[in-house]
């Protein structure tokens, strides 16, 4: 499984916006803008994945934890009317529309997501619980994803049965959705700096 993981340095507990997250560093307004834009791609892009694959379990699962995203949203004051408005989410979105044809491809894109998400989860939770007045509510998304999830499972095991021909698809898809959500949270925090800048004006 190493092969695949050699974009490690765009892994996104290295991005600043994270560590400024689990330092203290952001306000609430920076999480509202940040849980609106993602929300596109735990609504809408994620699930649609897991059902190309034809995991509809998982899929129904994602559904739901779409719902507790907006648990999230709400307990920050998110505008859900507001998103997406970076181009790396139009670069996610248009990805998926590559990948989703082509079943290795698919797998690389859904696990540079899956295969972050319980470390990432378990950080965010950390700094909600140390810096944010968030409820009970707002923080579910997180206590659930940081378990370890069975869906990193289902892709590994996906992944070690393909032909290398396969894996190099898979291993392609994978490190441009790496870079593709580093690029994001770099959007996002784009965003939320500009808006600081207008609140001094």
């Amino acid at each position: 499984m190493e092969r695949i993981l050699s974009a490690k340095d765009k892994f996104l507990l290295n991005h600043p916006f994270y560590k400024d997250w689990v330092e203290g560093k952001l306000c609430k307004d920076d999480l509202a803008v940040y849980s609106a834009e993602y929300l596109y791609f735990i609504r809408d892009i994620l699930p649609e994945s897991w059902n190309r694959l034809g995991y509809y379990d998982v899929f129904h699962e994602e559904k739901e934890h779409a719902f507790l995203w907006e648990e999230f949203g709400k307990s920050v004051d998110y505008d859900p009317t507001n998103h997406p408005r970076t181009k790396s989410m139009q670069t996610l979105r248009r990805l998926f529309d590559d990948f989703k044809y082509d079943r290795p491809s698919l797998v690389g894109f859904v696990f540079a997501f899956e295969h972050q998400q319980p470390e990432i989860s378990k950080s965010k939770l950390e700094g909600l619980n140390r810096w944010f007045n968030v409820d009970d509510k707002g923080k579910r998304y997180f206590e659930e994803h940081s378990k370890g999830t069975h869906e990193v499972e289902i892709l590994e095991k996906e992944i070690m049965n393909m032909s290398d021909e396969e894996f190099v698809r898979c291993k392609d898809a994978f490190e441009m959705t790496v870079h593709t959500l580093w690029n994001l949270l770099t959007d996002i925090q784009k965003i939320t700096s500009e808006k600081r800048k207008i609140n001094v004006k």
